[in-house]
């Protein structure tokens, strides 16, 4: 069975980096493999997790335009 992922979408942005740098590691040293799932805000990726629907998620905590990302940083 495939390992859930979430990430804050949308295509092409950082956090999509990430979450295949961490599917790509995961097939890598575990054999498993993973999917992952776009949400459109950070609240719904980190309720995702919360509620089971995803096993993992991938979200930003620092940017180089605002600095700390305060949503992420609060709901962790």
């Amino acid at each position: 069975m495939a390992i859930s992922i979430a990430h804050l979408g949308p295509p092409g942005t950082y956090t999509e980096a990430a979450a295949i740098a961490c599917l790509d590691w995961l097939k890598q040293e575990t054999g498993q493999d993973a999917v992952l799932c776009p949400y459109l805000s950070i609240g719904q990726t980190l309720e995702a997790v919360a509620s089971k629907e995803v096993q993992l998620a991938v979200v930003p905590i620092e940017n180089s335009i605002e600095g700390s990302v305060t949503m992420t940083l609060d709901n962790l």
